[in-house]
């Protein structure tokens, strides 16, 4: 899981020696609400940042993630009982599988590929399943996902590949029943051999609009800037909201 650990040391003895006796006594209730502060300061943050470098078709991903849910009086108590405060700012479950692999980057292997073996016998069966987004007709130009984000039913590659039924040779394109545009079928790129779903954008054979491309592998650069975003807001706001907070708290 992704997630950024705000852990914050109430003071060293020297720093606490300066409090007056009052400011002393509410130290834990400034720290408490300072840290739930900054922590829905660096949600708000980081949903942005996530907006800024992915394009979404909705706002589940931002909304996947969250603070810690520890209520103020359970932060305090903590504070007073070992001297130490903390929350945490996290990827929930629904985001948690695979935003993470776009914090720091790698490569994500294949799983099994969702339907029957469509490569006439040769091929066990096991890939990702990439939206075609680098095709000149391609997934994005129709509505393929919920108001929520995710890819809407009928576009998963298990719904899609229920209506294929032939197999592919090399790069040929099988003829649609009927010469639909609409039903998918599987096709080898020329040169690459890589399987694509496709369909024709007419009744004509070509040109075919790519709806998944199936790899073994796929790569993702680390661009998110989760944790660097939570610690840049947690620097640069935690100590003004603290002081202002003491005050607030002493008044």
């Amino acid at each position: 899981m992704a997630e950024a650990i705000i852990n914050i040391m109430v003071m060293d003895q020297q720093a606490r020696s300066k409090l007056t006796a009052l400011q002393y006594e509410k130290f834990p209730y400034a720290l408490a609400k300072t840290l739930i502060e900054v922590a829905r300061g660096s949600v708000h943050k980081v949903q942005a940042k996530t907006k800024q470098e992915f394009k979404l078709h909705g706002t589940f991903i931002p909304k996947g993630v969250t603070s810690e849910p520890r209520s103020f009086g359970k932060i305090k108590k903590e504070i007073r009982s070992v001297h130490t405060g903390s929350t945490v700012v996290f990827t929930k479950s629904g985001i948690a599988g695979f935003m993470p692999i776009h914090e720091e980057g790698g490569t994500r292997g294949a799983s099994t590929f969702p339907s029957k073996n469509v490569s006439g016998g040769k091929d066990k069966g096991k890939s990702l399943a990439l939206p075609g987004t680098k095709a000149a007709f391609n997934i994005n130009s129709v509505s393929w996902k919920t108001g929520s984000g995710k890819v809407a039913k009928r576009w998963h590659p298990r719904t899609l590949l229920q209506q294929y039924s032939g197999t592919y040779r090399g790069g040929s394109a099988p003829s649609s029943t009927g010469g639909s545009k609409k039903k998918p079928f599987v096709v080898r790129g020329v040169g690459s051999g890589t399987p694509m779903l496709v369909r024709r954008v007419t009744k004509a054979r070509k040109p075919l609009q790519v709806l998944y491309v199936f790899a073994k592998s796929a790569s993702y650069p680390g661009i998110w800037g989760f944790e660097t975003t939570v610690r840049k807001y947690v620097d640069g706001h935690f100590m003004t909201r603290l002081r202002r907070n003491i005050m607030i708290s002493t008044r």
